[in-house]
């Protein structure tokens, strides 16, 4: 019994995704139901591949299929379009399912289904079948017309970077392949235009690998001059723009780079960047001094003239810089004393509380008006603790209100700025944890007579006291650190390994 699409049961059960009900009819249906054809000359195992993807269904019909050894193989078995399962499975993105069925499908004698397959693989992000083909001999289809390099070759492969071993296999195979070509071939199997896509995704493994096996391709550009530093800028790639200093002379070859529309190194660093850049930074005023020290990292790079250099447009670099980024700006202003504002209210609070805690002291005065616990050593600790934080509290605010009264230039953003927030920071951590440490100094002085008590009271106080200095460290540590971290060097300019 069949559908008006010509399916039956299994075809149903199949694309419902009624695994035991597959498996039932599998088992207990006719011989000729796992052949059957739907109007669209797809079998059960066809839809498999097509809708549900599901490895262990299809195992089950391709074991069966073998050992009642029906007239015919599901595998290899074409629907009207002419197409396999392992096609399908390859063109619906089921990587699983496709490397199983590329185990039991043999193609040995359909290059036709093999090319078709290696193109679906690439853009389905199937590396382990991909190396599979590739050193499995089937290459040599490709290495023949080097057409089919520029239809599903290097660019596809390398669009978006991945750290697996498979893509490493594929990538010493084309790096091998290029090594002897001339330039127009490399023209023609798009190998320059793999290189700027690399830049353009920071794949430095790829960049690296290619211009060891054909220096001739590091001078790769596009229709608009722009090459594979023009392009690292642009992208905002650190490990690609970092090349150039590791290049033999490669800050000469690239330093009086201009495209069509006359800019320079610097003109394409002033432009604003990428977004996926700028986010790895919390708060815009930090991705605003990124911005600033891609600009600065590029300034020493290229030559002194090109600072001042106009491009097509009229416009220099700082004038570019001052209105790409002009709502950053505004951005990283709001920003910042959003934040310092909500810190000067803490600090204003902490500094009240321990200026009137230094007149007002545990135990009171006695008749000269001196402290009576004066001679005590918690008294020491209470007082130390309580200048400490009334002094940092201070200093705290007073930083705060700097960044509230800053000018909010393009600049103040590499160093200034940062570096008022972070001490900001500092100086307000250190007066919530002295003033805590004064807290508890004086339970403890209070306490003094009462030697059980004491030590029920101390003892949870000390601990539940520890909480708020663990919160506002573990809630500020983080930006502290990449304050710090970014703004005590830049790393764009930092030449890693």
């Amino acid at each position: 019994m069949t559908s008006t699409l010509g399916r039956t049961l299994l075809h149903v059960a199949v694309i419902a995704g009624n695994v035991r009900n597959v498996e039932t009819l599998v088992a207990k249906g006719k011989d000729t139901l796992l052949d059957m054809q739907d109007r669209n000359g797809d079998t059960a195992l066809a839809l498999v591949a097509r809708y549900t993807g599901n490895t262990y269904v299809a195992k089950c019909m391709v074991e069966t299929n073998n050992y009642k050894g029906f007239r015919h193989n599901l595998l290899v078995l074409q629907n009207n379009e002419n197409v396999i399962p392992i096609l399908m499975a390859a063109a619906n993105g089921h990587k699983q399912l496709t490397t199983y069925l590329y185990t039991r499908t043999d193609l040995s004698q359909d290059n036709n289904s093999r090319i078709l397959l290696l193109s679906l693989c690439i853009t389905a992000e199937i590396f382990g079948v991909i190396l599979r083909i590739i050193f499995g001999g089937i290459i040599y289809l490709l290495v023949g017309s080097f057409k089919w390099l520029n239809m599903f070759g290097i660019r596809k492969i390398y669009g978006k970077k991945y750290s697996h071993y498979e893509v490493i296999g594929i990538l010493c195979y084309f790096s091998r392949s290029v090594k002897a070509f001339s330039a127009s071939r490399l023209e023609e199997a798009s190998a320059y235009e793999s290189m700027l896509h690399g830049a353009q995704n920071g794949i430095i493994e790829f960049i690296n690998a290619m211009r060891e096996a054909n220096p001739h391709l590091l001078s790769a550009v596009d229709s608009c001059h722009r090459g594979i530093f023009s392009h690292a800028v642009l992208h905002r790639k650190q490990n690609v723009f970092q090349l150039i200093h590791c290049l033999p002379g490669g800050k000469e070859l690239f330093r009086y780079s201009i495209d069509k529309f006359g800019n320079n190194l610097l003109h394409l660093a002033a432009q604003l960047g990428p977004s996926s850049d700028r986010d790895t930074r919390p708060g815009a005023a930090l991705q605003m001094q990124r911005e600033i020290q891609w600009f600065k990292a590029v300034e020493k790079v290229v030559h002194p003239k090109f600072k001042e250099a106009k491009n097509g447009d009229g416009k220099k670099p700082y004038e570019i810089l001052a209105e790409s980024h002009e709502e950053l700006v505004k951005d990283g202003e709001k920003w910042a004393k959003e934040t310092a504002t909500s810190f000067t209210i803490v600090g204003t609070l902490i500094t009240t509380i321990m200026f009137a805690a230094a007149f007002t002291v545990p135990g009171g005065n006695n008749g000269n008006g001196l402290p009576n616990f004066l001679h005590d050593k918690r008294f020491i600790t209470f007082l130390i603790a309580d200048a400490f934080s009334l002094f940092t509290s201070t200093t705290s605010v007073l930083i705060f209100i700097g960044i509230l009264t800053s000018r909010y230039a393009e600049r103040d953003f590499l160093r200034t700025l940062p570096g008022k927030l972070w001490f900001g920071l500092l100086f307000l951590v250190l007066s919530v944890c002295s003033m805590i440490v004064a807290f508890c100094a004086a339970i403890d002085m209070i306490l003094k007579g009462y030697k059980i008590t004491r030590w029920l009271i101390i003892v949870p106080t000390m601990s539940l006291g520890s909480l708020p200095i663990t919160f506002l460290v573990l809630s500020q540590l983080p930006l502290m650190y990449q304050i710090f971290h970014f703004t005590r060097k830049n790393p764009i300019s930092r030449i890693k390994n």
